[in-house]
């Protein structure tokens, strides 16, 4: 168990170097990219990120299922809202 966190926390970090990469490519600002994230919502849901995710393959190479996406989405999500805004 112990060691299964480490695992997850240490892909939740590297999947986040790979959606930086993406993100940085793909537009040519974090807002730019929030607004297309969401489709002009306010707030980011797992919904919208899962959406993105998997339509523009950003974690492409990783063999992510969905509990993995939503470890990485909470580790997104530092104030555990549910939500990024």
């Amino acid at each position: 168990l112990f060691l299964k966190a480490i695992i997850t926390r240490r892909m939740a970090q590297i999947t986040k170097k790979q959606i930086g990469i993406v993100l940085s490519k793909l537009y040519p600002s974090l807002s730019e990219a929030f607004t297309t994230i969401t489709q002009g919502d306010k707030r980011l849901v797992f919904a919208s990120f899962e959406r993105w995710v998997r339509s523009n393959h950003v974690l492409s190479g990783f063999m992510i299922n969905e509990d993995m996406l939503k470890t990485i989405f909470a580790s997104l999500d530092q104030h555990k809202k549910g939500y990024l805004q």
